[in-house]
Protein backbone atom coordinates (compact mmCIF):
# COMPACT_ATOMS: atom_id res chain seq x y z
CA UNK A 1 0.00 0.00 0.00
CA UNK A 2 0.74 3.35 -0.56
CA UNK A 3 0.04 4.44 2.93
CA UNK A 4 3.40 1.88 4.05
CA UNK A 5 5.62 2.16 1.13
CA UNK A 6 5.68 6.57 1.49
CA UNK A 7 7.83 5.44 4.65
CA UNK A 8 10.35 3.26 3.34
CA UNK A 9 13.69 4.25 3.84
CA UNK A 10 16.91 2.50 3.20
CA UNK A 11 18.99 4.36 5.55
CA UNK A 12 16.23 3.80 8.10
CA UNK A 13 16.13 -0.24 6.99
CA UNK A 14 20.01 -0.57 7.25
CA UNK A 15 20.23 1.50 10.88
CA UNK A 16 17.46 -1.54 12.11
CA UNK A 17 19.01 -4.12 10.81
CA UNK A 18 22.26 -2.94 12.54
CA UNK A 19 20.77 -2.77 15.58
CA UNK A 20 19.32 -5.73 15.33
CA UNK A 21 22.71 -7.85 14.67
CA UNK A 22 24.18 -5.55 17.81
CA UNK A 23 20.99 -6.39 20.41
CA UNK A 24 19.83 -9.61 19.60
CA UNK A 25 16.45 -8.39 20.12
CA UNK A 26 13.97 -12.04 21.23
CA UNK A 27 11.09 -10.55 20.01
CA UNK A 28 9.88 -6.93 18.49
CA UNK A 29 7.25 -5.00 19.53
CA UNK A 30 5.67 -2.68 16.22
CA UNK A 31 3.80 0.14 17.18
CA UNK A 32 2.39 1.28 13.83
CA UNK A 33 1.46 -0.42 10.57
CA UNK A 34 4.29 1.54 8.16
CA UNK A 35 6.67 -0.17 10.91
CA UNK A 36 6.19 -3.87 10.04
CA UNK A 37 7.36 -3.18 6.31
CA UNK A 38 10.61 -3.03 7.97
CA UNK A 39 10.04 -6.53 9.58
CA UNK A 40 10.82 -8.68 7.03
CA UNK A 41 12.68 -12.23 5.52
CA UNK A 42 14.21 -14.55 7.82
CA UNK A 43 14.28 -12.22 10.88
CA UNK A 44 10.46 -11.96 10.80
CA UNK A 45 10.16 -15.57 10.72
CA UNK A 46 12.34 -15.60 14.01
CA UNK A 47 11.32 -13.18 16.25
CA UNK A 48 7.83 -13.15 18.04
CA UNK A 49 6.19 -9.75 16.73
CA UNK A 50 3.72 -7.93 18.77
CA UNK A 51 1.49 -5.44 17.03
CA UNK A 52 0.14 -2.25 18.16
CA UNK A 53 -3.25 -1.51 15.91
CA UNK A 54 -3.97 2.35 16.13
CA UNK A 55 -6.76 2.07 13.88
CA UNK A 56 -7.96 -0.51 11.44
CA UNK A 57 -6.45 1.86 8.77
CA UNK A 58 -8.38 -0.12 5.65
CA UNK A 59 -11.79 1.50 7.44
CA UNK A 60 -10.42 4.50 7.87
CA UNK A 61 -9.62 4.63 3.90
CA UNK A 62 -13.06 4.01 3.12
CA UNK A 63 -14.06 5.80 5.38
CA UNK A 64 -12.93 9.13 3.28
CA UNK A 65 -14.45 7.80 0.09
CA UNK A 66 -17.23 9.38 0.44
CA UNK A 67 -15.96 12.78 1.14
CA UNK A 68 -13.32 13.29 -1.65
CA UNK A 69 -13.72 14.57 -4.97
CA UNK A 70 -14.44 11.82 -7.20
CA UNK A 71 -11.31 11.59 -9.19
CA UNK A 72 -9.48 10.26 -5.87
CA UNK A 73 -11.97 7.75 -5.14
CA UNK A 74 -10.46 5.10 -7.48
CA UNK A 75 -7.13 5.70 -5.68
CA UNK A 76 -8.85 5.18 -1.93
CA UNK A 77 -10.67 1.74 -3.03
CA UNK A 78 -7.21 1.13 -4.24
CA UNK A 79 -5.86 2.14 -1.17
CA UNK A 80 -8.12 0.22 0.70
CA UNK A 81 -8.10 -3.06 -0.67
CA UNK A 82 -4.44 -3.05 -0.51
CA UNK A 83 -4.49 -1.66 3.48
CA UNK A 84 -6.49 -5.12 4.12
CA UNK A 85 -4.65 -6.97 2.51
CA UNK A 86 -1.26 -6.36 4.08
CA UNK A 87 -3.03 -5.43 7.50
CA UNK A 88 -4.57 -9.13 7.20
CA UNK A 89 -1.09 -10.40 6.51
CA UNK A 90 0.51 -8.41 9.10
CA UNK A 91 -1.91 -9.35 11.55
CA UNK A 92 -2.17 -13.28 10.78
CA UNK A 93 2.03 -13.08 11.27
CA UNK A 94 2.40 -11.76 14.67
CA UNK A 95 2.36 -13.15 18.14
CA UNK A 96 -0.23 -10.95 19.59
CA UNK A 97 -2.14 -7.49 18.84
CA UNK A 98 -2.52 -4.52 20.82
CA UNK A 99 -5.54 -2.00 20.30
CA UNK A 100 -6.05 1.09 22.23
CA UNK A 101 -9.98 0.47 22.14
CA UNK A 102 -12.44 -2.10 21.68
CA UNK A 103 -14.61 -1.23 18.66
CA UNK A 104 -10.81 -2.43 16.55
CA UNK A 105 -10.08 -4.87 18.52
CA UNK A 106 -13.43 -6.50 17.62
CA UNK A 107 -12.96 -5.83 14.23
CA UNK A 108 -9.31 -6.87 14.02
CA UNK A 109 -10.33 -10.25 16.06
CA UNK A 110 -13.29 -11.04 12.97
CA UNK A 111 -10.92 -10.67 10.19
CA UNK A 112 -7.79 -13.29 12.10
CA UNK A 113 -10.23 -15.49 14.11
CA UNK A 114 -7.97 -16.77 17.15
CA UNK A 115 -5.45 -15.82 15.94
CA UNK A 116 -3.20 -14.01 16.92
CA UNK A 117 -5.11 -12.43 20.68
CA UNK A 118 -6.11 -9.32 20.26
CA UNK A 119 -6.16 -7.20 23.69
CA UNK A 120 -7.15 -3.62 24.46
CA UNK A 121 -5.40 -1.26 26.31
CA UNK A 122 -6.92 1.76 26.72
CA UNK A 123 -4.79 4.80 27.02
CA UNK A 124 -5.30 7.23 29.56
CA UNK A 125 -2.97 10.03 28.64
CA UNK A 126 -0.56 10.40 31.15
CA UNK A 127 2.03 12.85 29.17
CA UNK A 128 4.44 12.92 31.97
CA UNK A 129 4.94 8.98 31.09
CA UNK A 130 8.73 7.88 31.34
CA UNK A 131 9.50 6.74 27.75
CA UNK A 132 12.06 4.59 29.08
CA UNK A 133 12.64 2.64 32.31
CA UNK A 134 15.19 0.01 33.16
CA UNK A 135 15.33 -3.60 31.34
CA UNK A 136 17.43 -5.89 32.59
CA UNK A 137 20.42 -6.45 30.26
CA UNK A 138 19.62 -10.05 29.85
CA UNK A 139 16.23 -8.86 27.54
CA UNK A 140 16.58 -7.77 24.63
CA UNK A 141 12.99 -6.13 22.61
CA UNK A 142 13.17 -4.28 19.23
CA UNK A 143 10.78 -1.84 19.13
CA UNK A 144 9.37 -0.15 15.85
CA UNK A 145 7.89 3.23 16.42
CA UNK A 146 7.60 6.62 18.35
CA UNK A 147 7.81 7.99 21.77
CA UNK A 148 5.80 10.98 20.82
CA UNK A 149 2.37 8.97 20.57
CA UNK A 150 1.51 8.70 24.44
CA UNK A 151 -0.62 5.04 24.05
CA UNK A 152 3.07 3.99 22.37
CA UNK A 153 4.94 4.77 26.12
CA UNK A 154 1.61 2.96 27.89
CA UNK A 155 1.13 -0.01 25.84
CA UNK A 156 4.90 -0.91 26.25
CA UNK A 157 5.12 -0.25 29.75
CA UNK A 158 2.26 -2.83 30.03
CA UNK A 159 3.74 -5.01 27.51
CA UNK A 160 7.00 -5.06 29.74
CA UNK A 161 5.11 -5.01 33.17
CA UNK A 162 2.83 -8.08 32.11
CA UNK A 163 3.39 -9.71 29.10
CA UNK A 164 7.43 -9.89 29.39
CA UNK A 165 7.65 -11.86 32.69
CA UNK A 166 5.21 -14.19 30.96
CA UNK A 167 7.00 -14.69 28.18
CA UNK A 168 10.20 -15.24 30.09
CA UNK A 169 8.14 -18.68 32.02
CA UNK A 170 7.65 -20.39 29.06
Amino acid sequence: PYSVTKFDDARMRAALESLAARFQPELLYICNLPMAAYVTGRRSRELPCFVEAHNVEHRVWADHVPVVPHALRPFLHAERRALYRYELAVWRSARGIITICEEDATIIRGLVQSHPPVVVVRPAYPFDTPIARSVPSSSAVGILGTWSWPPNRISLRWFGDEILPRLRKL
